[in-house]
């Protein structure tokens, strides 16, 4: 299933993610929260909050991300002079490719790949594969993304998450408003290139889970 849900644990078996959650701190309030799987990630979706963990403590603006150490305990963090978003990822992964926040909306010339849903498309986004699993969490408004030739209704606390070699795109925003959400790029693989991928450019995606077998079919 490419979409699941914060704090559900119904993350698909083979994702190196396995769960996360949404955070919102307070200006000047304090929070703890003790290690829960093998490796985590905080992505800082508002606010500047400062992280401690053991003997490390960093400031991270928004759009930045915090990956407490392999042997680490506790992370505490503090929101400094703003209330804070955060997005905290738990999982397995080997290594990080690239993680942050990004922006989806509606526009008026979409770019155009040729797909079945192209005539409804509306988004700013590009159809376009990783070398990696990648994780896009949600957290402010709602949207019609496709992944692997399937579209889905997303909204705030629901993460799409892609294999590698699978394309994704966001077909349009809900209510003509702006999507916030964080991304995780987790363990590259294959040619272990960053960044977004095309076929035209790049050669075939070779998927590393099986795509599914329906095709996109839309209203």
């Amino acid at each position: 299933m490419p979409v699941f849900h914060s704090e559900k644990k119904d993350a698909p078996e083979w994702a190196e993610v396995e769960d996360f959650s949404i955070i919102h701190l307070p200006c000047d309030q304090k929070q703890s929260f003790t290690q829960q799987s093998k490796r985590e990630l905080y992505i800082v979706g508002r606010g500047f909050p400062v992280f401690t963990s053991g003997t490390i403590e960093c400031k991270v603006p928004s759009g930045g991300y915090f990956s407490p150490p392999l042997d680490f305990k506790e992370v505490k963090i503090y929101a400094w002079h703003h209330d804070v978003l955060l997005i905290r990822v738990m999982g397995h992964w080997e290594s990080i490719a690239t993680a942050g926040i990004f922006e989806l909306f509606n526009v008026s010339n979409p770019r155009r790949d040729g797909l079945p849903y192209d005539k409804y498309k509306t988004s700013n986004i590009d159809n376009h594969y990783h070398d990696y699993d990648e994780y896009w969490f949600f957290y402010e408004g709602r949207a019609q993304v496709v992944a692997g030739g399937i579209i889905h209704e997303v909204g705030p606390g629901d993460c799409l998450v892609t294999p590698m070699g699978w394309h994704h795109d966001c077909v349009s925003v809900k209510d003509d408003a702006h999507i916030h959400a964080g991304w995780f790029a987790a363990t590259p693989r294959g040619k272990k290139r960053i960044g977004h991928l095309h076929e035209q450019r790049d050669g075939k995606a070779i998927p590393q889970i099986p795509l599914p077998s329906n095709n996109i079919s839309m209203p």
